[in-house]
């Protein structure tokens, strides 16, 4: 972004011709169009970054439900739950309650976040 507009307005140092001078605005334009362009997927990621990292803090002690019938731990990220485990076999973290793997709540919330869809 930095370097084109310096060699055209090198160019237009040596040989003063007016086709330089639109040359280095034209690309200034597109040069600060891309920045802004980055700027806003930039704030876009960091934003939804914020918004999973929320949603994992919440639900850090609790066993979430796969697709296949299995549960992942929040804590280590194992697949090897059941339905009545109370206790990873990993990492050894208790779950908050155990209800709460099942509650429709819980699977409301997860719907809105969009976290497993």
């Amino acid at each position: 972004m930095v370097v084109l507009p310096c060699v055209i307005l090198l160019l237009r140092w040596f040989w003063p011709l007016p086709v330089f001078w639109v040359l280095l605005t034209v690309s200034l334009m597109i040069g600060g169009l891309l920045a802004v362009f980055l700027a806003v997927l930039l704030m876009t990621e960091l934003r939804q970054d914020k918004r999973i990292a929320r949603y994992y803090e919440k639900h850090q002690n609790r066993a979430l439900p796969l697709s296949d019938g299995r549960y992942e731990c929040q804590h280590c990220g194992s697949t090897r739950l059941k339905q009545g485990d109370k206790v990873c076999p990993t990492c050894g973290v208790r779950f908050e309650n155990d209800s709460s793997i099942y509650n429709t709540a819980a699977r409301q919330e997860e719907q809105k976040w969009n976290i497993h869809s």
